[in-house]
């Protein structure tokens, strides 16, 4: 997976957040990529999704994967759940058109939620939700499953915390299109309070009823 430095600070703080709220164990996070103390070159963190479509008989109909880009929303909600705050904040000023915040309360709304849709406009960290996301035909908005795993190779210096969030659809009905993808932080699909932490698009996948969609998000902290 592409290294990206770029999401250390958000994505540290995500995962962190997420932990509490889940009831695992909080990570222990250096909050900038460039600090160094006491010997430690600061923390590397990676990015990644990966949709795979298979028919009913399990053959494998089409794989994507490509890395994961931040939103501003995602970002600055992010801040606002490890942190606290009012009842208001949280949405950024590239998206402030959208009504309402999109980060509402207490530790209530980890980023857990997979949404699919059609849309094929390039993700941008601007961007507040998926473009034409999908809501039929087994395809609507879905919470997924979190694994945590921290993986300390012998003779390593430092752990490996990877954090997943995966959710297998089952396509019904007419089935559909899949060319993007988002993690989201609650089921109410185009809502205003419903904010997206990552979006990315990929070439398009027909979807037929009986097929299944696997999206999962894997973000991995050094």
């Amino acid at each position: 997976m592409k290294r990206n430095s770029t999401y250390v600070l958000f994505g540290a703080i995500f995962a962190v957040a997420a932990s509490g709220i889940l009831g695992s164990n909080l990570l222990s996070a250096t909050p900038l990529d460039n600090v160094a103390t006491s010997g430690h070159d600061g923390m590397k963190m990676y990015g990644h999704v990966t949709i795979a479509v298979k028919a009913p008989d399990g053959t494998v109909k089409a794989y994507r994967q490509t890395d994961n880009l931040i939103t501003d929303d995602g970002a600055n909600c992010v801040g606002k759940l490890l942190f606290g705050g009012g009842s208001t904040g949280g949405r950024g000023t590239a998206s402030a058109a959208a009504t309402g915040p999109v980060c509402v309360g207490a530790l209530t709304a980890p980023f857990n939620y997979i949404g699919t849709g059609s849309g094929t406009t390039a993700a941008d960290k601007s961007q507040a939700k998926l473009v034409t996301e999908n809501n039929a035909n087994g395809l609507t908005r879905q919470i997924g499953t979190i694994t945590y795993t921290n993986d300390t190779a012998s003779g390593a210096s430092s752990a490996v915390q990877t954090i997943a969030i995966a959710k297998t659809f089952s396509v019904t009905g007419a089935g559909g299109n899949v060319a993007e993808a988002g993690l989201f932080n609650d089921t109410f699909a185009n809502a205003a309070t419903s904010g997206m932490f990552a979006r990315q698009t990929f070439s398009n996948i027909a979807l037929a009823s009986g097929d299944s969609l696997a999206v999962t998000w894997t973000i991995s902290i050094t």
